[in-house]
């Protein structure tokens, strides 16, 4: 009974973390898809394929923060956390990889 017991217990964790990586991918497609220009299906297709999990959460704040300065200017380095530097990086290399 405690083996069953630790196989539905790890079945289930596995799902459970599929499912979160599953999530931030789409979230990271969903922000790529409304912040790229030309066929952006194609692009963010090939930088998702490219962008890790780890860096794959500062990507999508890096994406993100360029959107949201577009509307002005272009986002000021200095006003930028590490992490927003960190995900624009993510962003440009796999973009770079994808052209």
């Amino acid at each position: 009974m405690r083996i069953a017991s630790r196989g539905l217990c790890a079945a289930a964790c596995a799902l459970v973390l599929g499912l979160a990586f599953a999530a931030r991918a789409d979230d990271f497609m969903q922000e790529c898809l409304v912040s790229t220009p030309g066929d952006a299906q194609k692009t963010c297709s090939c930088m998702s394929a490219q962008i890790s999990g780890g860096d794959r959460a500062d990507a999508i704040i890096g994406l993100h923060k360029t959107r949201v300065s577009l509307g002005n200017d272009a986002p000021d380095p200095s006003t930028l956390t590490p992490q927003e530097i960190k995900g624009l990086q993510v962003v440009v290399v796999a973009q770079a990889n994808c052209e």
